[in-house]
């Protein structure tokens, strides 16, 4: 186990919510990427706000909720938004 986590790359993930999404909300996750869980959730702590603001701005003039933040994996997202029903998880 703790090797598998020595290999996994976590990014700051959010669950948005936002008619411009195809079922209304779904996970977006940043493109920096951290070698471990704690450094990825001690940004999330520390930018919190920054972030949150920068979704918002990503969306521009649409209403968007930001609903979570959290350190999730590509795969853990994938799995996520497969299962709200994008794609089919390949």
């Amino acid at each position: 186990m703790v090797l598998l986590e020595m290999l996994m790359i976590y990014f700051v993930s959010a669950l948005v919510l936002t008619p411009v999404l195809k079922q209304g909300e779904g996970w977006i996750q940043y493109t920096q990427s951290y070698s471990t869980f704690e450094s990825c959730h001690d940004h999330i702590k520390s930018h919190y706000k920054d972030i949150a603001r920068s979704l918002i701005n990503h969306f521009k003039n649409q209403a968007v909720t930001v609903k979570k933040l959290e350190c999730l994996t590509y795969d853990e997202v994938v799995k996520r938004n497969t299962n709200l029903g994008y794609g089919n998880g390949k």
